[in-house]
């Protein structure tokens, strides 16, 4: 099975490969420092063609847009070359083998709400966690065959806060997945820049009126603009491998 678009883009961002004794080395491979995801709210598929598509690294729409062999199609013939995926939430997901069909790469799901089957999917799988009630479920994420975590960014005002960049940390050094932040705002360039130089390696914007192609632009702007990373003391540390959970018919 060839491999998720996102997850190739995830790997070059993150400048990092496993020796097979399983320690980190960077290697420079892009020179793009995070990626940049449009996400488009339930009822807004269709503000895709109003977007610069060479500015985002994906598109991720709602699983209650994608009702029907139509409606994926429309999708698939309106995102050009950009990988895209679906966000599950609570509603009934898409029949996935179809969204596979027409180019789907990649699914976004809650980890309290996501079937445990939606594990052995051959796609990208990001898995958004919540820090209030699975803190201390944290660690074993890194044993799960899933490609990146995501986190929420801001509390209800969607400031960036000193608490945001402490568990932006914390999360980048704990697990061996790369860290992705759902922003409900558009970000300044210096809060890009405090969330970068803690360890994510992307932004999952959602873009809800007329104004999202130029946030997208901004956005793009703020993270070509960061400087390459630098290692930091105490950085290196043996980055164990994830498998696969082999299905019954392996």
């Amino acid at each position: 099975m060839e491999m998720s678009k996102l997850v190739k883009r995830l790997r070059q961002v993150c400048e990092c490969s496993s020796h097979s004794i399983g320690f980190k080395r960077s290697i420079v491979e892009s020179n793009r420092q995070m990626l940049l995801i449009a996400s488009l709210p339930q009822g807004k598929r269709g503000m895709v063609a109003s977007l610069n598509l060479a500015e985002v690294d994906a598109l991720l729409f709602h699983s209650m847009d994608m009702g029907g062999s139509e409606a994926l199609e429309q999708i698939w013939g309106g995102v050009e070359d950009t990988p895209w995926g679906v966000w599950l939430g609570t509603g009934e997901p898409p029949d996935l083998k179809q969204f596979m069909e027409v180019g789907g790469d990649f699914i976004a799901m809650e980890s309290a709400t996501a079937p445990a089957e939606l594990l052995r999917e051959d796609m990208g799988k990001i898995l958004k966690v919540d820090l209030s009630r699975e803190r201390f479920l944290l660690s074993a994420m890194s044993d799960l065959p899933v490609d990146a975590v995501l986190m929420d960014l801001g509390g209800e005002k969607g400031d960036l806060t000193v608490a945001d960049l402490m568990h932006c940390h914390w999360l980048s050094s704990l697990l061996d997945k790369p860290l992705l932040v759902a922003a409900n705002r558009e970000l300044s360039d210096k809060e890009i820049w405090l969330i970068w130089d803690v360890g994510v390696s992307g932004i999952v914007i959602e873009i809800g009126d007329e104004s999202g192609a130029e946030v997208l632009s901004r956005q793009f702007q703020a993270i070509s603009d960061l400087p390459p990373r630098t290692r930091k003391r105490g950085e290196d540390h043996v980055l164990l491998p994830s498998f696969d959970i082999e299905s019954d018919e392996d």
